[in-house]
């Protein structure tokens, strides 16, 4: 299989903020997260999320277009409503160069570009943010993500889907919930693969842990899929209850088939896998895999 580096994940420490907002719409959340915000005329606008509510933001030394999307509502382990607010962060920065006698030389521009729009560039944040809904039909923050907090992403972009959050819950442990996302893609040389990413909502700890490669295929490569060259698979997860385990295990199935480096040939992956969390590297390691 096409190797990958899997991003590692990144948790936060959550301990708690005694803030109160009035509503959840966009004034509210930027006015009180990121209250030296500043207006961003870009370059170029035809951006994904472009259309969302926005404002240029700056943390440590750098400059970010923070993007608010729009606000999922879920249940968390003890069926209680809470709210999860979005803010994606993408790096931007007003260099700008163009070829002066043969060199390139900075000039300044009034307007921004993106700071990062290689495949391997990943300079996209997201904030996080939790809340319940206090007695007086306010907000109160539950938990929240710290500033380093970077799901998988490139193109100096990142892709973390939260549409339909509700209905894509699942228990991630005795006392916490979470929910799968493999939006991530990566394309090189024809190849595609996909990424399953694990976000656990613990309300005193928010988390964010890459599992594996959830599907895949080369058929970018020869344009047909019926190529016998060409290969694709794909899988389906879930977590496993257990009563005797704080954090619930991940098991994956797999179908379809696959390069394998090792043999040179492209064979079938029908294979299960499990992975635990072992909580001294905060990481979910694989335990088994099984063919069937």
């Amino acid at each position: 299989m096409k190797k990958i580096i899997l991003f590692l994940s990144l948790t936060v420490c959550t301990n708690l903020f005694a803030i109160t907002v009035d509503d959840l719409g966009y004034k509210s959340i930027f006015r009180t997260f990121y209250p030296n915000m500043f207006y961003v005329s870009m370059e170029d606008n035809d951006y994904d999320g472009n259309e969302l509510p926005k404002a240029g933001i700056k943390e440590t030394k750098k400059e970010y277009l923070a993007l608010m999307y729009p606000v999922e509502q879920y249940k968390n382990a003890n069926h209680e409503d809470r709210y999860l607010v979005l803010i994606k962060k993408r790096e931007i920065d007003k260099d700008s160069y163009m070829i002066i006698n043969g060199k390139w030389k900075k000039i300044d521009s009034n307007t921004y570009n993106f700071s990062d729009t290689c495949h391997t560039c990943s300079s996209a944040k997201a904030d996080i943010y939790i809340f319940k809904k206090s007695v007086n039909n306010k907000y109160d923050l539950v938990s929240r993500t710290s500033l380093n907090f970077s799901p998988p992403s490139a193109y100096g972009d990142l892709d973390l889907n939260i549409k339909g959050l509700g209905d894509r819950i699942v228990k991630t442990g005795i006392n916490e919930v979470g929910f799968f996302d493999d939006s991530f893609s990566n394309t090189n040389y024809g190849v595609t693969d996909n990424l399953l990413y694990l976000i656990r909502l613990n309300e005193s700890k928010i988390s964010g842990y890459s599992i594996d490669l959830s599907s895949g295929t080369n058929d970018g490569r020869y344009g047909d899929d019926n190529s016998p060259l060409s290969y694709e698979y794909s899988s389906v997860y879930k977590t496993l209850e257990s009563p005797t385990s704080q954090v619930y295990p991940v098991e994956m199935r797999f179908k379809g088939d696959v390069f394998n480096e090792k043999t040179g040939k492209i064979e079938n992956y029908n294979k299960i896998k499990s992975f635990k969390y072992n909580p001294m590297k905060d990481k979910y390691e694989l335990i088994s895999e099984t063919d069937y």
